[in-house]
């Protein structure tokens, strides 16, 4: 299941990835490129156990997290580029207009002056990653046989130091225990999980929503009902 962004924050987007192979999400399926994945599912038969779905279903979200972090550093360049390209455009008006005030034999006194302002770095316009991670859940289905189960994955506050690999999240990441969304037995568990998806996709085109708004830097977008 996957979010789809139009306006402001697709062109956010669109400037992160380029014309490049690279993808907003941790997998370079061609078709998700620009649209982030807002529920990873796995599906196992009845022969397959459910801890070896919950293995794959932590490598996908800690793949995902890991993607997440490395885009709110890619955001906080681009701010900081246009911070500074807007800065040196003022300094730069400045200066004209200083120049044409003085005429001919003119001084500039010291109020005139202005000191150069140094470009804000990375860290002057970027959130914290484990902060605003923590922020949000990653909802995890695991479709075993006819049964589904909705588990959840959540950043912690705290990072995770002990690890360098840059393949991995700097972040820690929990895995809570599951919910029984229903099934495909029968026609009443049928409908209880179609319900089920129903409140999950409102999650996923609201909250989830907003909180990628955030990610991207962008404001609150009116693009309608967007998710997958």
């Amino acid at each position: 299941m996957f979010l789809e962004f139009l306006g402001p924050a697709r062109d956010v987007i669109l400037s992160l990835i380029g014309m490049s192979s690279e993808s907003i999400n941790h997998v370079s399926y061609e078709g998700l490129r620009t649209r982030p994945i807002a529920v990873s599912i796995e599906t196992k038969t009845e022969s397959r156990t459910v801890e070896e779905a919950k293995v794959q279903l932590g490598v996908w979200v800690a793949a995902q997290v890991a993607r997440i972090e490395a885009l709110i550093q890619q955001v906080a360049v681009l701010k900081a580029n246009k911070h500074g390209a807007k800065r040196e455009a003022r300094s730069e008006t400045d200066g004209r207009g200083r120049r044409k005030g003085r005429g001919k034999g003119g001084k500039i006194s010291q109020s005139q002056t202005q000191q150069p302002t140094p470009t804000p770095t990375i860290d002057a316009v970027s959130p914290d990653p484990t902060d605003l991670l923590s922020q949000i859940v990653f909802p995890l289905l695991d479709v075993q046989s006819e049964s589904w189960s909705l588990f959840f994955g959540r950043v912690s506050i705290s990072p995770d130091t002990s690890s360098l690999d840059i393949r991995k999240p700097a972040s820690h990441i929990q895995i809570f225990h599951s919910i029984a969304l229903g099934n495909t037995a029968n026609t009443v568990q049928t409908y209880r999980l179609v319900k089920s998806l129903k409140v999950l996709r409102a999650w996923i085109d609201r909250d989830f929503r907003k909180w990628w708004d955030k990610i991207l830097g962008v404001d609150e977008v009116e693009c309608g009902d967007g998710s997958n």
